[in-house]
């Protein structure tokens, strides 16, 4: 027989405490729960950033920049493409020299007619014998204006070897020296010669000069084009150069990568 009378009276002669026990049962469960719930969530949410690699303190680890993710050579003398300027280039602009870093670039600016601007590298080292690898591009200038490189130069670049690109697209090497009353001389030592490998103005060309004693070879876009020898320099620095002629308004090279090795 139901314990309960219609309308839920409870029978005469019946206690209400087992009805109270089960009120308290239920409540103890329900607290239980959402006990249970509320651990849960909080430990859902504290383990919710282990995807994302948490550093110290729960911070996001950073993500590295564009320059640390291109290291230098381990076999390499110097190396750079220009990502920063952690090699310390002297960057300026002066009567009429630019020198700047531009969107992981080297942009070298003359405007000075018959005159030369050159970018020495950075750290002040004197190479002997080494495979020096440079990718530039000429970005403006005429067939009077030229870029290049010297190699084994005194620190005057009084004498030393240049290794000069026209804007004629032709290619020579020259020994620099001063005579007895110090006035600036040179001799020929290849060119200049036209040189079909070279791409035209405002594309990327890849120049690679290996030295090892008196011998000199020269590369252009992995071509062969020349080799000298010469035993006069034996060490020197390596300089950048754009050189202004007198028919155009500027002469702009700008270099994406420079690395100097040891010789193979």
């Amino acid at each position: 027989m139901s314990s309960k009378e219609p309308g839920g009276a409870a029978r005469e002669g019946h206690t209400a405490k087992p009805h109270t026990n089960n009120l308290v049962k239920s409540a103890t469960f329900l607290i239980v729960v959402l006990l249970c719930a509320g651990l849960f969530a909080f430990y859902s949410v504290k383990g919710a950033g282990k995807g994302a690699n948490p550093g110290p303190h729960g911070s996001v680890a950073p993500t590295p920049t564009a320059s640390l993710l291109v290291p230098t050579p381990t076999q390499a003398l110097f190396y750079d493409t220009f990502l920063d300027n952690r090699n310390a280039w002297e960057l300026s602009d002066h009567a009429g020299f630019t020198r700047e870093l531009v969107q992981g670039r080297l942009v070298l600016t003359n405007t000075n007619p018959s005159t030369t601007l050159i970018e020495s590298l950075p750290n002040e080292m004197m190479y002997d014998d080494f495979t020096l690898t440079i990718t530039f591009a000429v970005q403006q200038g005429d067939a009077n204006d030229s870029v290049g490189v010297y190699v084994r130069g005194d620190s005057n670049l009084d004498h030393d070897y240049r290794l000069e690109i026209g804007g004629n697209n032709t290619f020579d090497i020259a020994k620099e020296y001063t005579d007895k009353q110090s006035a600036p001389q040179e001799v020929l030592l290849y060119g200049p010669t036209s040189i079909p490998a070279l791409h035209p103005p405002g594309q990327l060309n890849t120049m690679t000069v290996t030295l090892q004693g008196p011998t000199m070879h020269v590369m252009l876009n992995n071509m062969l084009v020349s080799t000298v020898t010469d035993g006069d320099y034996t060490s020197g620095q390596v300089a950048l150069f754009v050189r202004h002629g007198a028919t155009s308004a500027r002469v702009t090279m700008s270099v994406s990568a420079i690395e100097i090795d040891r010789p193979g």
